[in-house]
């Protein structure tokens, strides 16, 4: 038997059986796995970081000596299934939208999604503990919760993270009209990007900026 008969990535696994030899190691989908407390009926091992979901084949192989060929045993079948993730640190925690962050932890994979204050993030994971988010557009300015999640089988939500959002620094590309009289109203059109809800225009001698 095996124990349990589902489990994650990095996920230790108990093979319970009988004549486990000494070099006795287990093979998942055929390819050994790293194997250790070989008591004669039990083997303890882990499931890789890498294993993909879904019916994995678990068997135990004897390995040969002089009077016989390498021995396998009978295969049990167990089901890999999605960690659930974990938030250790984001970098930078204060930040515009739009701008791209880092998650450290563990748990991360292709299936996993960022949200921000609810809201799914664009996510791109590089490893199975370090994954990129960027900032939705139209996120409160202030404190937002961050989260990971990774979908079934299996998978979870993480723990919730708290960043800044700041308002990004505006960027103005055009300004109509161009000139205007002293003490005169005129209605003036600021194009650029990077505007944020409250934001206005300072008028200075020669010049005004947003």
């Amino acid at each position: 038997s095996v124990a349990p008969t589902d489990a994650a990535p990095g996920v230790q696994i108990q093979i319970n059986g009988k004549t486990f030899g000494p070099g006795s190691i287990a093979l998942l989908r055929g390819q050994p796995v790293d194997t250790f407390a070989n008591t004669g009926t039990l083997i303890t091992a882990t499931i890789p970081a890498d294993a993909q979901t879904g019916s994995a084949d678990q068997i135990v192989r004897n390995p040969a000596t002089l009077t016989q060929p390498a021995l396998d045993s009978n295969s049990v079948s167990i089901r890999i299934v999605n960690p659930v993730p974990l938030i250790v640190s984001i970098d930078p925690n204060t930040a515009g939208a739009g701008s791209t962050l880092t998650i450290q932890g563990s748990g991360f994979n292709g299936t996993s999604v960022v949200t921000v204050n609810g809201v799914s993030a664009q996510t791109t994971v590089l490893s199975p503990g370090t994954l990129t988010f960027v900032i939705p557009p139209n996120t409160s300015l202030g404190t937002a919760t961050v989260q990971v999640t990774n979908p079934a089988p299996g998978g979870g939500s993480s723990n919730v993270s708290p960043i800044t959002v700041t308002a990004p620094t505006p960027v103005v590309t055009a300004i109509s009209p161009l000139n205007g009289y002293a003490g005169a109203a005129i209605s003036l059109t600021v194009t650029g990007s990077n505007f944020a809800e409250g934001a206005s225009i300072v008028f200075e001698i020669g010049r005004a900026h947003v």
